[in-house]
């Protein structure tokens, strides 16, 4: 039960934590980042900060970027009571400056998810 509980509580920060990692609007980037960061913890929490400052930070105001990710199926490959790897698909639609209309990615990610003082965060993300 213990495992069940851990599974479908680490799936719903899984889930949400997609929605926030994936996703930034160009108008709210520091505020989108921030929201992000809250649900990570290290090693991922300074790839994450690094990767938005330096990488997507000055694309996104460049090409007035806004993606938005839509998570259609998640579910866990491995559980542990403090640890959980979950596979996600998720949907990014992106709206810039240098595409017409919107452009959508299928993409899917492994997120590695780790109890940390009695709250889900996220540790790892790979894009498979």
């Amino acid at each position: 039960a213990e495992r069940d509980d851990a599974r479908d509580e680490a799936l719903r920060t899984a889930r949400d934590a997609a929605r926030l990692l994936l996703a930034y609007d160009y108008r709210r980037l520091d505020e989108d980042f921030a929201a992000g960061a809250t649900l990570t913890a290290d090693p991922f929490k300074s790839e994450y900060e690094r990767t938005t400052t330096r990488l997507v930070r000055d694309v996104a105001t460049q090409y007035k970027a806004v993606v938005r990710a839509e998570v259609v199926q998640a579910g866990a490959v491995e559980v542990a009571e403090d640890r959980v790897v979950a596979l996600l698909f998720v949907n990014q639609t992106t709206t810039s400056t240098r595409v017409q209309g919107a452009k959508v990615d299928l993409s899917r990610v492994r997120m590695v998810l780790q109890r940390i003082n009695g709250s889900w965060r996220v540790t790892g993300v790979d894009a498979l």
